[in-house]
């Protein structure tokens, strides 16, 4: 490991691996993407030596991909070759050895934020999405609510399905994190959501339903680009405050001139599920 003093004076420490430490590893997946090959003693050798490099740097992302390691190692009946989701995990962990930021203890670490979202669906009417963030002084520091029509929903909408209240719930979520992103940089963060299954699949940033991996995904790339740590808990729906704004329903808590544009919201939300939509396109 290195220790990086020189950024203290700016009251920030960075940890992260050594050169010869991240070429080794580096050179260790150019292999195996090369001979299209990994027998199970050498994927866990391997999953262990990329869990110590991603120990030091920043972020979920490393730790979904780490997932597809295990997965390939523990299959039955097992196979050496290397699928198209191992494939793609591996160049994830090769890239992220490469250019990804160090850990960092910073002093925005004292700080503490806590976001309520929520989302609302009815197969008529179409959704709504809210979310409001709180900051140290536990006062409201911003908040949204926004309406979608089905036309916006086509992205996420399954043949068959009659609700998408999962992915909404995922995606208000997300949204929130890209709006305050900055505010949010290096501090911690308490999310809560009242959504169980939301819940678990931000915790392990996948999900069976492809479109909610995808929204995942983006709220994963905030939390390492920013820094942010977060943790996940669940609110009851009558405390959870941002269901008001969710329904369209105001609150005194809920200021007018703390409310987020509506246009920069809906360009988050247009961003997100063009991105979802691109991701879950059958090739």
């Amino acid at each position: 490991m290195v220790f990086n003093l020189d950024p203290t004076a700016d009251g920030r420490l960075e940890v992260h691996n050594t050169e010869k430490r991240l070429r080794e590893s580096v050179a260790a997946i150019e292999r195996i993407l090369s001979t299209k090959s990994l027998g199970k003693r050498d994927a866990l050798v391997l999953r262990g030596r990329l869990a110590f490099c991603d120990a030091f740097i920043f972020g979920r992302l490393g730790k979904i991909s780490l997932q597809a390691i295990t997965q390939h190692a523990y299959a039955k009946p097992f196979n050496t070759s290397v699928d198209d989701i191992l494939s793609g995990a591996l160049q994830v962990l090769r890239d992220r050895m490469v250019v990804a930021r160090p850990r960092q203890i910073d002093l925005n670490l004292i700080h503490t934020f806590v976001l309520f979202t929520d989302a609302a669906f009815d197969p008529v009417k179409g959704a709504g999405l809210g979310a409001v963030l709180v900051g140290p002084n536990r006062t409201v520091v911003a908040w949204f609510g926004l309406k979608l029509a089905m036309t916006h929903l086509q992205p996420i909408l399954r043949e068959g399905r009659q609700t998408v209240i999962g992915e909404l719930e995922t995606l208000a979520a997300a949204v929130a994190l890209r709006l305050w992103s900055r505010i949010l940089t290096s501090s911690k963060l308490l999310l809560f959501i009242d959504n169980e299954g939301a819940r678990f699949s931000l915790i392990k940033g996948v999900s069976k339903a492809p479109a909610i991996t995808a929204i995942c995904s983006i709220a994963s790339q905030v939390l390492d680009e920013f820094c942010i740590m977060p943790w996940f808990s669940r609110v009851p729906s009558l405390s959870n405050l941002a269901d008001l704004p969710s329904r369209d329903v105001s609150h005194p808590l809920l200021l007018l001139d703390l409310r987020t544009p509506h246009e920069s919201v809906m360009c988050v939300v247009e961003e997100s599920l063009k991105s979802v939509g691109e991701t879950c396109r059958p090739h």
